[in-house]
């Protein structure tokens, strides 16, 4: 693993995620039904997994034409998704778990859920000019690729997520986040701050 792509491997390291997650769950909830709940709207968030796999990517080129290409990495969300569920299942706790797909209003619902813990799963990019030549966003950090309402490619830099949870004005903080995506470190620090 090259310092500047930081990617877990998550399916290697259950166990530890699991002592993680349980730890924040037997703080807070007192209910010890082992079952896992899909709540709509409830206030309260334990657990938030967000997943992205757009299957096109739209950009300018050189002349600024505006080109497509298919995005052929395919992220295995499913069984990480799988996993994860498996994990809180294992909880004695009562968990309120929802997944989303990681849009931009996606994100923000999650966020106006106020979740203890979020997991991301998706891909990252790095804000270089290897990927983005003259076009390269100064300022902005690095990128994961979310969603558009249409399933197309979003890129969610590192400014705009710090902005959107300035904007939400979180009145607790985010116990644990997990950044499945390549090139995460720059997104682990928006959120440490």
């Amino acid at each position: 693993m090259s310092e500047e792509t930081v990617s877990t491997g998550f399916n290697k390291v259950p166990k530890d995620l699991e002592q993680i997650i349980n730890g924040i769950l037997s703080d807070t909830v007192v209910d010890n039904s082992p079952s896992i709940q899909h709540q709509n709207f409830d206030p309260q968030l334990h657990f938030a997994f967000l997943f992205s796999a757009p299957l096109v990517l739209y950009y300018a080129d050189a002349q600024q034409n505006i080109k497509k290409s298919p995005i052929y990495v395919e992220v295995d969300y499913r069984s990480e998704l799988a996993t994860v569920k498996r994990i809180l299942g294992t909880s004695r706790n009562e968990v309120k778990f929802r997944s989303f797909v990681a849009t931009q209003s996606g994100l923000g619902e999650c966020l106006n859920m106020k979740p203890r813990c979020i997991h991301f799963c998706g891909h990252g990019v790095k804000n270089n000019q290897e990927n983005f030549g003259l076009f390269t966003k100064n300022g902005e950090g690095d990128f994961l690729l979310f969603e558009d309402e249409e399933g197309k490619a979003d890129f969610m830099s590192c400014r705009s997520l710090k902005n959107l949870l300035k904007e939400k004005k979180l009145d607790q903080s985010i116990d644990f986040v997990f950044v499945a995506s390549c090139h995460s470190s720059l997104v682990g620090e928006v959120f440490k701050d």
